[in-house]
């Protein structure tokens, strides 16, 4: 299976829509969630953090590579939270539907994120 583009298009501009404040992005951790799983993602290796964060762990195919002892690891991060504040784009056919808007872009790290995560599974 390819990397499908226009989905992580689709839920970026989904994301976009359905803006949700800090501590309450239950829709968007889900939607995250779904398409990790969706991409072949083991769920025992997405683990809830901060309420609606989570920890992913993705494991290589490679071999290990120790340094001092420690296995060679990366962490990547990015936001998922909304400002409280209107978005002002009338004619944007994802317009926030909420009280909230992605005037940060948390949306598009999420789809940046989505995109990285496909690619080191």
């Amino acid at each position: 299976m390819g990397f499908d583009t226009e989905k992580v298009i689709a839920i970026r501009k989904d994301i976009h829509k359905h803006a949700e404040g800090a501590f309450k992005e239950f829709r968007t951790a889900k939607l995250i969630k779904d398409t990790l799983i969706g991409y072949g993602l083991k769920e025992e290796h997405i683990k809830p953090c901060a309420g609606t964060g989570m920890v992913v762990d993705i494991y290589g195919l490679g071999e290990d590579v120790e340094c001092d002892g420690a296995i060679k690891s990366i962490a990547l991060r990015a936001d998922m939270d909304a400002l409280p504040m209107p978005e002002n784009n009338p004619d944007l056919d994802y317009k926030t539907c909420t009280d909230w808007a992605h005037m940060c872009g948390h949306d598009g790290h999420v789809a940046t994120m989505l995109t990285a995560c496909y690619i080191l599974i």
